[in-house]
Parts: structure tokens; C-alpha cells; sequence
């Protein structure tokens, strides 16, 4: 085969494999997400009864806003460091 026809594979690999910038607006749709779902996890913390948590037969359902809390604190905090 001559070198017209054989096809330069790091340029195509440059060409398929190069970065893409993220949307402008992605910081803030991920900031707004997390507080829309840390201001949920808030409001359904607080629509417990404290004589309700002390019901072991309600910790599994305690479980989600929780953990919705924890990784919306995280996610946040890691966003703004």
C-alpha cells in the first residue's frame, strides 16, 4: 500500500479523543440541583416527630433523607473547594 492510503492514526486518535469543555452554565445547575435536594432532605427531616425516630421500626425510611442530606453537604462542599 502506498503512504496516501494508509490513514494517520494519531491524528485520529488526536481528533476522537480530544477534551470537551464543559456547558457554561453546568456550575450553576449543579449548585441549584444540590440545594434543591439538601432543602428537600431539610424539609423532610423536620416533618419527623422525635417520638417517631425513637421507633426502631422507622430507621430504615429515616435512611433517605439522611443519606440525601450527607451527599448533598459533600457534593457541595467538594463543588466550592
Amino acid at each position: 500500500m502506498s503512504e496516501a492510503l494508509q490513514p494517520d492514526f494519531e491524528q485520529l486518535l488526536r481528533r476522537a479523543l480530544s477534551p470537551v469543555d464543559p456547558p457554561d452554565d453546568l456550575r450553576a445547575r449543579v449548585e441549584s440541583t444540590l440545594q434543591e435536594l439538601t432543602d428537600v432532605a431539610v424539609d423532610e427531616l423536620e416533618a419527623w416527630e422525635i417520638g417517631a425516630m425513637r421507633d426502631p421500626r422507622n430507621w430504615p425510611t429515616l435512611a433517605r433523607p439522611v443519606a440525601a442530606a450527607a451527599i448533598g453537604v459533600t457534593a457541595g462542599t467538594a463543588l466550592v473547594a
